[in-house]
């Protein structure tokens, strides 16, 4: 139910007024960051699970993922690039935050690293 999330994302921005993280997505994106030689990495999983049985849900297919906009508070600027393919995201730290494009295409699963 919609207004179930709704309270609860009024909520955690009450609570939580300056988050770590921000991506513009569908509500079925998964975002979450890791820390790994210093450097954070955001895990981007958007897959919908299907009920196969009474007692358990299947993955199979990944969904594209669209374009938007994710928002990294940071200590420092950092350059973002997509794992493991080593290619380069546009982004831009301002006020302690990096903001980068989510590049189009992505299917299922994608890591993106922030560097120093």
């Amino acid at each position: 139910m919609s207004f179930h999330r709704d309270i609860v994302l009024a909520a955690l921005a009450h609570l939580l007024p300056d988050p770590l993280l921000t991506v513009d997505g569908p509500t079925s994106l998964q975002a979450t960051v890791t820390v790994q030689d210093g450097n954070e990495r955001v895990h981007l999983l958007h897959y919908i699970s299907e009920r196969r049985g009474l007692n358990f849900d299947v993955v199979e297919d990944g969904l594209p993922l669209g374009t938007g906009m994710m928002r990294l508070r940071t200590d420092g600027p950092r350059t973002v690039t997509l794992v493991p393919q080593g290619d380069p995201v546009p982004s831009t730290f301002d006020d302690g935050v990096v903001s980068a494009q989510i590049p189009a295409g992505l299917v299922g699963h994608q890591v993106l690293a922030f560097s120093r």
